[in-house]
């Protein structure tokens, strides 16, 4: 089973980097945004996925944000939004969508509900287009960096929800993505398909602003899949260049 090391630099990969933010990100927080900027592939810009959002109009939104926060770090251009969302699933099987993002330096998906994400780009558990492009990018060195439910998606499979307190005594259920939803607190730690950049860890977010250890723990004793868990704090990115990990930000990384 790979393993990683907890390094104080970086060591370059052939796949991008990753840089997995536990949420609640400071537009301030000028080491993580760099971690993304710095790591980029090729001249294009840094495309912004808001697939985790409510619908188009607050996807939109993200990505304005966000677009406007990497310009203020990266200068202007440096990024730009592709909007899709569960209200506006067709670009994500549009050729002329998929052409674009494969001009993409890297990307970054911001948060909400990460279920949303994979019914944009996985429907039914078939990648679209979009994703295709995505991954391919991926592989060839582009970054993936992800906020909130744009961390909980770097696992396949996914935490897609779960209460924290009775995570221990419940253990883990497999989740439909009708019933998917991060801040549910009915029961143990739903589980769900994800994309899956990160192949061989799971990931939680807001994780000691939330009290998620609890969490985290049941859901890697009874995984399968897995055998090795990332809790990431908000404000704060886990960097992952191959198998060499070090966190960034504010707060930490368990």
């Amino acid at each position: 089973t790979a393993r990683f090391s907890v390094i104080g630099g970086e060591q370059a990969a052939t796949a991008g980097r990753l840089v997995i933010a536990g949420g609640g990100v400071s537009r301030d927080n000028a080491a993580l945004y760099r971690s993304v900027l710095d790591a980029r592939s090729g001249s294009g810009p840094i495309c912004v996925i808001a697939t985790a959002s409510t619908n188009r109009e607050g996807a939109q939104g993200s990505i304005d944000g966000s677009v406007a926060t990497f310009e203020r770090h990266g200068g202007a251009g440096t990024a730009q939004g592709v909007l899709m969302a569960v209200d506006y699933t067709e670009p994500a099987s549009d050729p002329a969508v998929a052409a674009r993002l494969r001009q993409c330096s890297g990307f970054y998906f911001t948060g909400g509900v990460q279920s949303r994400t994979m019914t944009v780009l996985r429907p039914g558990g078939t990648n679209t287009p979009a994703l295709d492009a995505i991954l391919q990018r991926h592989r060839e060195g582009a970054v993936v960096g992800g906020s909130s439910a744009g961390a909980a998606i770097m696992s396949d499979p996914m935490i897609s929800g779960g209460s924290t307190t009775t995570s221990l005594a419940r253990g883990v259920r497999r989740a439909s993505f009708a019933d998917a939803d991060d801040d549910d607190t009915s029961g143990g730690v739903a589980i769900m398909p994800g994309i899956g950049f990160l192949p061989n860890a799971l990931v939680d977010q807001h994780f000691l602003a939330r009290g998620r250890i609890g969490r985290l723990i049941a859901a890697v004793l009874d995984t399968p899949e897995f055998d090795l868990g990332f809790g990431v704090d908000e404000n704060t990115a886990l960097v992952v260049d191959g198998d060499i990990v070090h966190p960034v930000g504010a707060s930490g990384v368990v």
